[in-house]
């Protein structure tokens, strides 16, 4: 799936800070492959209903718990943030209360996932990313007609000094370079494809390895 927050936040990322950040797509490519054939054959062998089963039989049962309650915990503080930035942007937009945007959201989310199960969350996910590719495509062909082509973009981001692929200085204290961000990503995309709960539920829930695949 992709969030809210990362439509609002990566456009403007590159915008600030360049071209560079784009190099996060090339350690996710790297990552859906290593789970591919490193991760999910693991999981769908041993047939885990969690995530969390898996630390349990490699571990103890005290890892599990305490990853089970780790994970809790995080997600309690993410998801506001989640929920915040599309409602934000609703509410911009509409003019409505932000609190009722942002209430009405997660009490609409609760109802159909508990209506639904796991099948209506991989709907709602196969719709919204739908929506989302197609707005994105069309924003990005009316953004180009408005300002002349593309042609024109390259050019106002050049004299911008955004665009900017292969900044190879290895000094941890800047924002951005190559090596951070292709590292650093590798190991965030592990962590959302990789070992995430709820995408491990998604994948172990359906037919075949191969459909996982």
């Amino acid at each position: 799936t992709l969030s809210g927050v990362s439509l609002l936040a990566v456009p403007a990322e590159i915008y600030y800070y360049g071209t560079l950040y784009m190099f996060i797509s090339v350690a996710a490519i790297v990552m859906c492959l290593a789970v591919n054939f490193i991760f999910l054959p693991v999981f769908w062998k041993l047939q885990l209903t969690t995530i969390f089963e898996y630390l349990e039989i490699r571990f103890a049962k005290s890892i599990r718990i305490l990853a089970s309650f780790l994970f809790t915990i995080a997600n309690l503080l993410l998801l506001p943030l989640i929920i915040y930035g599309p409602s934000l942007a609703f509410n911009q937009v509409t003019g409505f209360n932000l609190h009722i945007i942002a209430v009405g959201m997660s009490l609409l989310c609760i109802f159909y996932t508990t209506i639904g199960g796991l099948k209506a969350v991989v709907w709602t996910d196969t719709l919204q990313l739908s929506i989302t590719l197609c707005t994105l495509a069309f924003v990005f062909i009316m953004g180009t007609i408005s300002v002349g082509g593309f042609g024109s973009i390259l050019q106002k981001a050049e004299l911008g000094d955004r665009i900017e692929f292969f900044k190879l200085n290895a000094d941890p204290t800047i924002r951005n370079t190559f090596w951070t961000v292709l590292i650093g990503s590798a190991f965030v995309w592990t962590a959302l494809v990789g070992i995430n709960p709820a995408m491990a539920q998604r994948l172990i829930a359906v037919p075949s390895l191969r459909n996982a695949k």
